[in-house]
């Protein structure tokens, strides 16, 4: 089985790494990673489905789709690779807001 990971949450809605997350905001990290994963699976190209659900949370922060074809769906696909990047310029303003509820507040 092959997988495509994308690693680091905050670095996707901050375009660096943010190294000052609270102990307590493990929720917080959590939530925001719900939500990423969330919106980015409708960008994901559809033909049965099964692409989109396997998508899950992996660790720390870690985004991850379990298919023979992740990878190459991700990289490759005509119209709809990239879906993370698509998702992020999309809701870039309500993942920041998500980020701000729930990681910077420690929910």
């Amino acid at each position: 089985m092959y997988k495509v990971s994308v690693r680091d949450t905050s670095h996707i809605v901050f375009s660096r790494k943010i190294k000052t997350i609270k102990r307590d905001s493990k929720i917080g990290q959590r939530k925001l990673a719900e939500y990423i994963l969330s919106t980015s699976n409708e960008y994901i190209p559809i033909d049965t489905g099964t692409l989109q659900k396997s998508g899950r949370i992996t660790g720390v922060n870690v985004l991850s789709w379990f298919t023979p074809y992740a990878r190459k769906q991700y990289y490759e696909h005509k119209t709809h690779s990239y879906w993370v990047e698509h998702a992020k310029n999309k809701r870039v303003r309500q993942m920041k807001l998500v980020y701000k509820k729930y990681v910077v507040r420690g929910v």
